[in-house]
C-alpha cells in the first residue's frame, strides 16, 4: 500500500471492469485531463463527443481498389478515366462511406465487389453492376454501406448503371 496526499493506494497489477472512472493521474504515461493527446489502444471502447476515424484523401490516376479501412469517410479524387473498386460489403463497418470525385472530364466507374449490389436513385442495380459518371469534371458520388448493399446518398453530375 502507498500513501499519497493523505489517501491509501494499492497496486493491484491489472483490472478488468465494465466501467472505469478516472478523474486524474496518468495511464501508461498519458496525463488524464491533460491538454496533450495520448494514444489509446485496444479492441473496443465507448466514447462520447466527436471521434475521428481513419478517413483519408486519396488521389488516383486511373484504377484503384479501396480497402474497408478507407471506406470510413474517405474521398477518392480520380484524375483520369478509371475504376474505383469497393471492398466486400461484409468487411465495411455499417454506415461506412466513401466519396468519389472526378477532377477532370473523364468517365469514372465505381464497381462493387464481385456480385454485390449498389442502390442508385433508390433502385437496386443488378448484382455486380458498376455505376458510371457522365464524364464531367466535378462529378462526385457518395456511397454508404447499409445492410448488405452500397447506397448512393449524395452526388453531383449524372451517374448511371454502367452494367
Amino acid at each position: 500500500m502507498e500513501r499519497v496526499d493523505g489517501k491509501d493506494y494499492q497496486n493491484i497489477g491489472s483490472l478488468v471492469a465494465d466501467t472505469v472512472d478516472i478523474n486524474g493521474g496518468t495511464v501508461d504515461g498519458v496525463v488524464i485531463g491533460g491538454s496533450s493527446a495520448g494514444a489509446i489502444s485496444g479492441t473496443t471502447g465507448t466514447f462520447s463527443g466527436i471521434v475521428k476515424g481513419g478517413s483519408d484523401e486519396i488521389e488516383s490516376a486511373g484504377d484503384i481498389t479501396i480497402t474497408a479501412v478507407q471506406f470510413t469517410g474517405s474521398v477518392v479524387y480520380v484524375t483520369q478515366t478509371g475504376t474505383v473498386t469497393c471492398p466486400p460489403v461484409a468487411d465495411i463497418v455499417e454506415g461506412g462511406s466513401i466519396t468519389v470525385y472526378s477532377t477532370t472530364a473523364a468517365a469514372v466507374h465505381v464497381d462493387p465487389n464481385a456480385s454485390e449490389v449498389v442502390v442508385l436513385d433508390g433502385v437496386a442495380l443488378t448484382g455486380g453492376n458498376k455505376i458510371t459518371s457522365a464524364s464531367g469534371a466535378g462529378d462526385q458520388i457518395t456511397l454508404v454501406k447499409r445492410g448488405s448493399t452500397l447506397v448512393t446518398v449524395g452526388r453531383s453530375g449524372t451517374w448511371t448503371d454502367g452494367g
